[in-house]
């Protein structure tokens, strides 16, 4: 199983780059998954085979720069990353750390 680190952007003023080099930064062997699309989209298709290839369990770690890169709003990011949790995928984001999993698990254990 790997780490992928996934960046995206949905409006042109956001750099794409800098959450690339953020998760590259930090993991330098990171497989990056990188989409460009308008916020009022759902459709990212390369997420979706990002999130079919964890079901699979091809995936170890997923890393994002920040938490508003894993879903458009707050219920679909609950939903996520409650079945990556499930499927044992550790999730990370560079900017808000204290909402890796490895912080959950470690709080869940009392």
């Amino acid at each position: 199983p790997m780490i992928v680190g996934y960046a995206r952007v949905s409006t042109p003023q956001q750099r794409l780059q800098r959450q690339i080099d953020n998760i590259k930064q930090a993991y330098p062997n990171a497989v990056i998954i990188s989409e460009k699309y308008t916020g009022t989209t759902e459709n990212r298709p390369k997420y979706q085979k990002l999130l079919k290839s964890c079901r699979e369990g091809n995936v170890k770690k997923l890393v994002f720069d920040e938490v508003s890169r894993m879903s458009r709003n707050a219920e679909e990011g609950i939903a996520t990353y409650k079945e990556l949790y499930e499927l044992g995928i550790e999730i990370e984001f560079l900017k808000q750390p204290h909402l890796n999993s490895e912080v959950y698990k470690n709080a869940s254990q009392y």
